[in-house]
């Protein structure tokens, strides 16, 4: 019987000149997740769909883009597609996808709640987020030495616009809430 090839893994013939899935950082991805209010995530979600579709085969494509507007439904399969990947790769993806994709799920829907609840309710998606995230980062570490395209670790231009916008709502809304205090004058 033939061994059965995960389907997101790259074929046997891969010879990669980038890597399998988005090769951001988790500190940036916190930090940009935190600072967007969760919109990063988007990003972070259409960037793994569009490379896990170069790498299925013709009749297996599947959509990035609306794979990413559904995410909510969607990350199950991907959060499931990124650990059964590195486990076939030796990767320690101690997470469960289907939990971690109720999480993801259930979170965004209460991100309604009122004020600090609907904060925690966005820590929560991120947090759920991150063992995906480090796991696709030590997946990426096996093609470290093979692949030409640079680890998206620093800041772009439009990175530190979202990120100072993300830092004055923060602060207006902490005052808000008075967890901080900003005296002018």
């Amino acid at each position: 019987m033939a061994a059965r090839v995960h389907p997101i893994a790259p074929p046997a013939s891969y010879a990669p000149t980038y890597y399998p899935l988005y090769p951001v950082t988790t500190a940036k991805f916190v930090l940009l997740s935190i600072s967007t209010f969760g919109l990063y995530e988007l990003v972070w979600a259409y960037e793994n769909w569009l490379r896990i579709n170069g790498r299925l085969r013709a009749g297996r494509r599947v959509s990035p883009i609306w794979r990413t507007l559904l995410s909510q439904i969607y990350h199950f399969s991907l959060f499931r597609g990124i650990r059964d990947f590195g486990l076939s790769n030796g990767v320690d993806a101690w997470w469960n996808p289907y939990l971690l994709g109720l999480v993801f799920l259930v979170c965004p829907s209460l991100g309604k709640l009122p004020d600090q609840w609907g904060m925690l309710t966005l820590a929560a998606s991120i947090l759920a987020l991150i063992p995906v995230q480090r796991t696709a980062q030590q997946i990426n570490g096996l093609y470290a030495g093979s692949v030409t395209e640079v680890r998206n670790r620093s800041l772009s231009a439009i990175n530190v616009i979202a990120l100072l916008i993300g830092v004055i709502i923060w602060t207006v809304l902490l005052q808000r809430w008075g967890i901080v205090k900003i005296y002018i004058g």
